[in-house]
């Protein structure tokens, strides 16, 4: 968890450095909704990346399931954090891929990919969260697994039998 929100903080301070950058520039091609967006929910993400930092993740789940607002408020959060995301994919491959000269730098084409990969990362987090939070990973992992009984009644079941056969032996 230390090592995911290290990462997450610089990658998104190096992103944020960049738009910041280039509105210094006053860039027009570059500046857009996206670019604002990216701008003012940046600091956010660094913020709650920083909480992470300080607080485990065992407190941080007991915490967000004894308070349903505080977990609503994140739910939110990790809304908006997938829209971020891909808001940033999308502002990125838009300035690759057009002629906008006064926004070319380093930063345009390596960030991309980091982009990308944190744009995955946040989706499947936030899907496995949201499925943990409304009690269907069960529900999946029994339709994943073709919809076999748990293995906990078959150890269970093991258990008896060989209970038993101490029992009969003695």
């Amino acid at each position: 968890m230390i090592l995911e929100n290290i990462v997450l903080i610089v990658l998104t301070s190096i992103i944020l450095r960049y738009v910041l950058e280039v509105e210094e520039k006053s860039c027009e091609c570059a500046q857009n909704m996206q670019q604002e967006f990216i701008k003012y929910f940046s600091p956010i993400v660094i913020l709650v990346a920083l909480i992470g930092l300080f607080v485990s993740r065992k407190s941080m789940m007991r915490t967000l399931l004894n308070n349903k607002p505080l977990l609503l408020l994140s739910m939110v959060y990790g809304l908006f954090a997938i829209i971020h995301s891909i808001n940033m994919v999308v502002y990125f491959l838009r300035l690759q891929f057009s002629n906008c000269e006064c926004s070319k730098n380093w930063k345009r084409w390596g960030l991309l990919y980091p982009a990308l990969a944190l744009a995955v990362a946040i989706v499947v987090v936030f899907v496995f969260l949201a499925l943990h939070f409304l009690g269907l990973i069960p529900n999946a992992i029994s339709k994943a697994t073709g919809g076999r009984a748990s293995n906990t009644n078959s150890a269970r079941e093991l258990l008896n039998s060989l209970t038993n056969n101490k029992r009969g032996r003695k």
